[in-house]
């Protein structure tokens, strides 16, 4: 689902997987681009699942006015308070057919997508029911934001994901590597996605064990979306 994003609207409108078919996109002026779908739920008798996808980076100027401000400085200037205005708008037009709520997105998009997750789990969104995010390779919250009325509240979350407050909401998928060291002789899992590094994870980090070393002499191609494709119908991608 954090994948179909990336298409045109055109391939989002037509995406039919697992019973999800098209709700809506949304996309702003400030760069967000995202999109809702619902199936029947099999949890909720009579109403529907809605999963909520964001998409990642698009490039260049998109790095400086959604990664830097927003991930980077803490901002929310952008992409933040569109994404969660367009959340709340869905649910609120849709709030008699919604059953369970899910948010999803890589890179960027994850960062959005464990936002909106806190901000339920934080009462900042309301659900009618329930509600969970999965991210892939999302980068962390920053620790210092620049703006002091975003300080207060990032500072805020970064003490509740120390106290594990989100960690039963929000799975981050992150790529991982057996690294050899050598002063021990032993392996150790480590994540090398240099953009997920980032911050500090929001909720519960899932390592996935990446199959091909070729891309370790240059760690953001670990970052790709692909990498996770490459992964998915294997024993290395943890439910």
């Amino acid at each position: 689902m954090a994948r179909i994003v990336y298409e045109s609207d055109a391939n989002i409108k037509k995406f039919i997987s697992n019973g999800w078919t098209f709700v809506g996109s949304k996309h702003t002026s400030g760069g967000l681009d995202a999109a809702v779908f619902k199936r029947t739920s099999p949890t909720y008798k009579g109403k529907s699942d809605y999963c909520f996808t964001f998409r990642g980076t698009r490039g260049g100027k998109d790095i400086v006015a959604s990664d830097a401000v927003e991930v980077v400085a803490g901002l929310h200037v952008n992409q933040v308070p569109d994404s969660i205005e367009w959340i709340r708008s869905i649910i609120k037009k849709y709030t008699n057919d919604i059953g369970k709520v899910y948010f999803t997105g890589h890179s960027l998009g994850g960062y959005l997508a464990a936002w909106a997750q806190t901000e339920v789990v934080d009462g900042g969104i309301t659900v009618p029911n329930s509600s969970f995010t999965r991210t892939f390779n999302a980068p962390g919250i920053t620790l210092v934001a620049l703006k002091p009325s975003f300080a207060v509240i990032i500072q805020a979350k970064n003490a509740f994901e120390l106290l594990g407050r989100y960690d039963n909401y929000i799975s981050n998928y992150a790529i991982s590597r057996n690294v050899l060291n050598s002063r021990f002789g032993t392996y150790s899992l480590q994540t090398v996605d240099p953009v997920f590094a980032w911050g500090n994870s929001l909720g519960k980090v899932v390592k996935c064990i990446v199959l091909n070393d070729k891309y370790y002499n240059n760690p953001f191609n670990y970052h790709f979306i692909v990498r996770f494709e490459e992964i998915l119908n294997t024993s290395n991608f943890p439910d």
